[in-house]
């Protein structure tokens, strides 16, 4: 076992500086005032355990958990909380030394970590280590008063998880919710890999048929090859020789080249010589020019400084005539101001003689305004307390006019208020009209929201089941095209074999041609190439013919035994040929149904053929084998033929005459035409059901465009559906409080009424009353008027001696005044004359300074004046020197001219030779280009040089191939290979690769499946344990239960019933209570101190069946009375013994069984603090 050691905060909700509660005891009870911050410990040990519900803390997100600030604190940016657990014998933990520390933080970022010892860990590593130990976030360990309400309130099947941590059981269902996930991947996995031995086992087929493919187009291509060899070395003795011609071309361009670059090079050094005479002369002359410049700009500046003379000379005139202008003016101030100081001076000595007689006036008037005012004084005051008297009577009087006025207003606002009132619940009333008729408009709204809902969706299911149909249709119409599309190319491969069949038929034998080749004739057509087959007779007749429809047809009987004697002087075995000769009609019974005809009325001979017939045999066509072999016997001389190929002559019987049978020319060219018919029908549809799928497509596409327009006006339809519903709740609302209001109105209504009654009685009582105080404030009026008339005439008195003072004040004012007005004119006269006379001073020393100025003026312009007259000299002289440097200038540039056309007629012929020159190096590079790709193509496709070809070497007698008939062989041999259509060159190979996937595919599913059979044995022996160990829980923890509760009760039964016992591993739990004096009944009926003792006493029961290491109890025992806080606290302390208990507690009772006590504080507004005791 194990128990909680420490507990540090800092920053967590209230606690804002680091907090740490020490916990040695076995009860330790927090306790505090509301607010203080006591559950905010508990919330800090759920969220370091693990807990992830903001809303659980008591918050709306994570963030809620940090110090958001107080009015004398700054919110801080992370909360931490630190638990530390400390083993007490056991193993659970002694890899960890027996104590454990886990620690939590998080920012305002939202960036959390998980701390275990010291280490960063996951929140999976926190569950894993408190696995099966009773603590965790939503195990037993931390009990508050939400939770003992959930307990209450629960679901059955959320009951059963307190059931299921203590038995243990939480971790066996993590695993076999892991081992289902492992399953539900692993069928998936079988599932993918059946998929794929499928695909593989439909590849081998493939690529076994793609093998066989490419065999034959290795044989084609190697034929190909080696006429390319040959095709390459031709061209590469082609190009040698026109590489050779090109160089000798280049060579003499080169040549010539240099000699006109010789000449250019020349002539550049003439006109180099020459421009850089003229760039000599132009250096000269702007030398020149520029000395011509700086003269010009010093008589320029020498005139400027004769005019700036003589201005200075004119300006120091003019303000000599200022300067003495403004010195007469200072000397006439000067004159002027000091007179005026003297009468100033004057005037103030009479005006202070004049000032000490009004001062002693002024103190005579002030003495006799004293007298006066002491008098007025005594009889204000005896007026004053008369006055008091009248304000007392006043005030009584005035008091109970106010209470009239009071009344009357009350009245005259009551009667306001009633009216208001109701003009308040008329418009209430209205107002009501109005809430119904929009409710009622919010209602059809809806119903109309509703109806374009269901009509929007109905409209979808449409376009879906069109859409769906499209589908369906586009898919077998792709289907139909992929079989016509093979069926095509399979037609396509059949023409392509027929036609290489039928031109090795036409071919002929090789000995004919050889020796009408040596016999210099041309290679005449074949016997098949002049006659026209009658429908249905090509194969009978391919056998009457035999070899002869493949022999030339030789018309001249020159020609003819010309080519015989070749054959016999050549050696080239048997040759065949065809010579006409006149045509003999063959006698035929017309009645006999046996026969069908003769071979060469079978055979329709083109235009000019006709001679030809008599080449043909004397076979007769009979329907069948019976027939033939019945007419044998009557014409064993002649050659019977059957439809299809068999031929009878007297008492032979053979196949058909051509030596593979079905493959003469007859029938080669009959299915041609056969399979090229149908091809070209099969293209045609192609093109439709291209047409058809590209129309398919389109209207799918659009469908699916419908369909989404269908979706957006649904989800419209749904919003407006959803704002309609919105509207009407509002106007519902809006409906009921406007209701609401008229009701409150009625009431007020009254009320005010009852309160205007109140108001008229209370106004008539209180203009009693003001009527009496009226009379006696008349009496103390009457006394007071005695006393104002007096203390009237001692005013008129005092007033009177005030205006004597004044005067005489006011006389000695106005002489102090003028005598300070007198001074200031003193002074400032003074002032005035000391200030004209400095002027005066300053005038007669500036007009002897500007003397000086302007006779030093006239002295300068007469010297600038020479000085101008010898610039003027040099700048005529600079002028006549530029002008002979521009004449020679001119004279050279005529040269450069001259020289400049030579060298552009020299360069010019230059270009000319680069250009030969160029064309003929562009020449030899195309030749080079085209040998180079030559080599290149050679070595791409055969590893060798053109030159290590092998050489070409006709045969005896032959010439040598040409390079164009040769290049023609090369394509027709290259379109014949690309008829055989794209082939897979690494099929064997890819073969064997796909069978040996195929078996490891194989073994993987064979191993997925032995894995499928562990994974549901593991599931069934889990499922048996957590059944075997939950029933074991169940049935103990139930009888503990029943215990706990008649102790807690005093009596009373209660017990857990499971809702279905055929399913312990899923089935609800309910709790059955029976309190002392009260029927069975469910948790829920009993009441509210009820059920907390109940929930209590199936934690504790919990708790007897396997004790936690510790248990934090918030507030739990504020429903209990005192008689069961005893109990509760009695079973607390048998169960320390083996659990470690924190209380968070208002019960005085509660506090007396802890050994620790902690006390959280608020000292200053929301931090919250913590307070320790300890009892010995």
């Amino acid at each position: 076992m194990f128990r909680l050691k420490r507990l540090e905060i800092q920053g967590f909700k209230s606690f804002v500086e680091r907090t740490a509660l020490t916990l040695p005891s076995r009860i330790t009870a927090i306790v505090g005032p509301n607010g203080s911050g006591k559950s905010n410990i508990c919330d800090a040990v759920m969220w370091v355990l693990g807990e992830q519900s903001a809303r659980v803390l008591r918050g709306t997100s994570m963030e809620d958990v940090i110090f958001s600030g107080s009015a004398r604190r700054k919110p801080l940016g992370m909360a931490e909380v630190s638990l530390t657990l400390e083993s007490r014998g056991g193993a659970h933990w002694a890899e960890t030394g027996g104590e454990v520390t886990i620690s939590r933080r998080v920012a305002r970022d939202g960036e959390s970590d998980y701390i275990l010892n010291g280490k960063r860990a996951r929140l999976k590593d926190v569950q894993d280590l408190l696995l099966g130990t009773g603590l965790g976030v939503r195990a037993y360990a931390i009990i508050e008063q939400q939770k003992i309400d959930l307990i209450l309130s629960a679901k059955p099947q959320d009951r059963r998880r307190l059931i299921e941590e203590a038995a243990g059981i939480s971790k066996y269902k993590i695993r076999k919710r892991q081992a289902e996930v492992k399953l539900e991947e692993t069928r998936a996995n079988l599932l993918r890999l059946a998929d794929i031995v499928s695909e593989i086992e439909r590849t081998c087929a493939s690529l076994k048929r793609q093998a066989s493919r490419a065999a034959r187009w290795k044989e084609q291509s190697e034929a190909l090859t080696a006429a390319k060899r040959t095709l390459l070395r031709l061209r590469a003795e082609r190009l040698a020789s026109a590489l050779a011609e090109a160089d000798a071309s280049l060579a003499s361009a080169t040549d010539v080249e240099g000699e006109a670059l010789s000449a250019a090079g020349r002539l550049d050094a003439e006109f180099e010589e020459t421009r850089r005479l003229a760039d000599e002369d132009d250096r000269r002359r702007r030398e020149l020019g520029d000395a011509l410049a700086r003269s010009r700009e010093a008589l320029l500046a020498a005139e400027a400084a004769v005019a700036a003379a003589d201005r200075d000379a004119e300006e120091a005139l003019a303000r000599k005539e200022l300067l003495e202008s403004q010195r007469r003016e200072a000397e006439a101030d000067h004159l002027r101001e000091a007179a005026e100081a003297g009468r100033a001076a004057e005037a103030r000595a009479e005006l202070e003689s004049a000032l000490e007689a009004a001062e002693a006036a002024a103190r005579q008037a002030a003495r006799e305004l004293a007298d006066a005012a002491r008098r007025e004084e005594e009889l204000s005051r005896a007026r004053e307390g008369a006055r008091r008297d009248l304000l007392s009577s006043g005030a009584r009087a005035a008091e109970a006019a106010n209470r009239e006025r009071e009344a009357a207003l009350l009245v005259e606002r009551l009667g306001f208020a009633a009216a208001k009132l109701g003009e308040r619940r008329e418009h209430a009333g209205e107002v009501v009209k109005e809430r119904r008729r929009v409710a009622s408009e919010a209602e059809e709204a809806e119903g109309r929201a509703a109806r374009a809902l269901e009509e929007t969706k109905a409209r979808l299911d449409e376009i879906g089941v069109g859409r769906k149909a499209a589908e369906e249709s586009l898919r077998s119409l792709t289907a139909e095209r992929d079989a016509a599309q093979a069926r095509f190319h399979a037609l396509d491969r059949r023409v392509a074999s027929l036609e290489t069949t039928l031109a090795e038929r036409e071919a002929g034998g090789e000995a004919a041609r050889q020796a009408l080749s040596a016999a210099g004739l041309p290679t005449p057509a074949v016997l098949a190439d002049h006659f026209d087959a009658a429908e249905g007779f090509e194969t009978a007749l391919d056998a009457a013919l035999g070899p002869a429809l493949e022999a030339p047809v030789v018309a001249s009987r020159e020609g003819l035994l010309a080519a015989l004697a070749a054959v016999r002087e050549r050696g080239l075995g048997t040759a065949r040929f065809v010579h006409p000769i006149p045509d003999t009609p063959f006698p035929l019974k017309p009645n006999d149904p046996r026969v069908l005809g003769v071979a060469r009325e079978l055979l329709a001979p083109k235009a000019g053929d006709e001679a030809l017939s008599s080449a043909l045999p004397d076979a007769v066509v009979v329907s069948g084998v019976d027939e033939a072999l019945a007419l044998a016997p009557l014409h064993p001389e002649r050659t019977l033929v059957t439809r299809d190929g068999v031929v009878v002559k007297g008492s032979v019987v053979e196949a058909a005459g051509t030596e593979v049978p079905g493959e003469g020319l007859f029938t080669v060219r009959r299915d041609l035409k056969a399979v090229t018919q149908d091809r070209e029908e099969l293209s045609a549809r192609l093109a439709g059901l291209e047409t058809e799928i590209s129309g398919t497509t389109e209207r799918a596409g659009a469908l699916a465009a419908d369909l989404e327009r269908e979706f957006a006006a649904m989800r419209r339809a749904e919003r407006e559906h959803s704002e309609a519903v919105t509207r009407l709740g509002g106007a519902r609302a809006e409906l009921a409080r406007a209701e609401q209001e008229v009701r409150v109105l009625d009431e007020e209504e009254s009320n005010v009424n009852r309160d205007l009654l109140a108001a008229r009685q209370s106004r008539e009582e209180a203009a009693a009353l003001a009527s009496r105080r009226q009379a006696e404030v008349t009496a103390v009026e009457s006394s007071i008027s005695d006393l104002e008339a007096s203390v009237e005439e001692a005013r008129r008195v005092r007033l009177a001696s005030s205006e004597g003072d004044s005067r005489a004040r006011s006389e000695r004012d106005l002489l102090a005044e003028r005598r300070r007005a007198a001074v200031q004119a003193h002074e400032g006269h003074r002032a005035r004359a000391e200030a004209a006379a400095r002027r005066l001073s300053e005038a007669v020393t500036a007009l002897a300074g500007l003397d000086e100025q302007r006779e030093a003026a006239l002295e300068r312009g007469a010297a600038t004046r020479q000085e101008r007259s010898a610039l003027a000299s040099e700048v005529a002289a600079a002028e006549a020197r530029r002008a002979e440097a521009d004449g020679a200038a001119e004279e050279r540039h005529r040269l450069l001219e001259t020289a400049d056309q030579a060298v552009h007629a020299a360069r010019e012929r230059l270009d000319a030779a680069r250009r030969a020159r160029f064309e003929a190096e562009l020449l030899v590079e195309r030749r080079r280009a085209d040998r180079d790709h030559l080599e290149e193509t050679c070595r791409t496709e055969f590893g060798c040089s053109p030159g290590e070809l092998p050489p070409v070497a006709p045969a005896e007698g032959e010439a040598p191939p040409e390079e164009g008939e040769l290049s023609e062989r090369v394509t027709q041999m290259t379109l014949a290979l690309e008829r055989l259509g794209p082939v897979n060159h690494a099929a064997l190979e890819e073969y064997e690769v796909e069978s040996k996937r195929h078996q490891e595919m194989s073994t993987q599913k064979l191993d997925l499946e032995l894995s499928l059979d562990q994974i549901l044995e593991t599931i069934r022996t889990i499922n048996a344990t957590s059944s075997e160990r939950f029933q074991e829980a169940f049935l103990a923890i139930n009888a503990g239960f029943a215990q706990v509760f008649q102790r807690l009760f005093r009596g009373g039964s209660a017990s857990m019933q499971l809702l279905d016992e055929d399913d312990p591993l899923e089935s609800g739990i309910e709790i059955m209570a029976q309190p002392p004096g009260k029927r069975n009944q469910t948790i829920g009926l009993l009441s509210g101190g009820e059920k907390a003792l109940t929930a209590v006493a199936l934690l504790i029961s919990i708790f007897k069946y396997k004790p936690a290491p510790f248990c934090i109890l918030d507030e739990v025992d504020a429903p209990l009375d005192e008689a069961n806080i005893d109990r509760f606290t009695a079973l607390l302390h048998e169960l320390s013994e083996e659990t470690q208990f924190v209380l968070i507690t208002h019960s005085k009772r509660t506090m007396e069984t802890a050994q620790a006590l902690y006390g959280v504080t608020q000292e200053e507004p929301g931090v919250s603090k913590i307070v320790s005791v300890r009892f010995d």
